[in-house]
């Protein structure tokens, strides 16, 4: 769990993205002038362009914008039509060994934290409340989030036999996919870990809404508990990031 001694009173709208650096997408993408314009703001192409490594800026404002409209979704109380221009990022400065910043999208502010590392970038964003600290950021370093990355594998071909015994009727109906899944089954090893529960008295459901942009319920023993629970998956990764009560 990341901590600091700024505690924050309040935490909403957690939201979290990753990208998996294998991706053959990931080198050379900073110069595909289409996909930049279409993408991002201007501001955010000067950023990316100056940076020192521009594939791993442009990928960490990607994250970024896709973990805000996550956030932006549970604001809202179902996702707003996706425009990635529309969500800002702005200020992301290395802050301790993480890429720190903030996301602007009609009016709201989130907080965005990256973590970089040789395999992949997960991106973290949420909106709190709390002390300042010495250098004037709101909430910077992390509030108490659990988070976390997994590579947890399934049979492209027979995948739905292979999980589905291991998701409840109403977490399989959750399901878009085979990364889905995968998420959803490490998401809850950790949740059962953090809350010293038994892994078969938790269920990952969701909301209402289209597949794949439901925004995710935890229940333990049936009952909805109050845990802010962001999902993500790209290729080979599986990506949460929680708080609890």
């Amino acid at each position: 769990m990341i901590q600091d001694e700024h505690s924050i009173s309040r935490l909403e709208a957690l939201g979290n993205d990753v990208v998996d650096r294998a991706d053959p997408r990931f080198r050379g993408k900073s110069g595909d002038q289409r996909f930049l314009g279409r993408v991002y703001t201007a501001g955010e192409r000067d950023a990316i362009e100056a940076a020192s490594d521009p594939d791993v800026a442009l990928w960490a404002r990607w994250a970024g914008k896709e973990a805000a409209f996550k956030s932006a979704s549970k604001v809202l109380g179902s996702p707003p039509v996706f425009n990635h221009p529309e969500f800002r990022v702005s200020e992301l400065e290395p802050f301790g060994g993480e890429l720190a910043g903030r996301v602007e999208y009609e009016g709201m502010t989130f907080s965005l934290a990256v973590l970089v590392t040789h395999r992949a970038l997960h991106a973290l964003s949420w909106r709190g409340l709390g002390a300042e600290t010495p250098c004037g950021h709101d909430p910077f370093p992390f509030p108490p989030i659990l988070f976390g990355l997994d590579t947890r594998e399934a049979n492209p071909a027979t995948w739905r036999d292979e999980l589905r015994a291991h998701l409840t009727p109403m977490e399989w109906s959750c399901v878009s996919h085979r990364g889905s899944a995968l998420t959803r089954l490490a998401a809850k090893d950790a949740l059962a870990d953090a809350l010293g529960a038994e892994l078969s008295a938790l269920e990952i459901g969701c909301g209402p809404g289209l597949p794949g942009r439901r925004i995710p319920r935890v229940f333990l023993n049936g009952e909805e508990m109050d845990v802010e629970l962001t999902l993500s998956h790209h290729n080979r990764f599986q990506a949460w990031a929680f708080r609890v009560p």
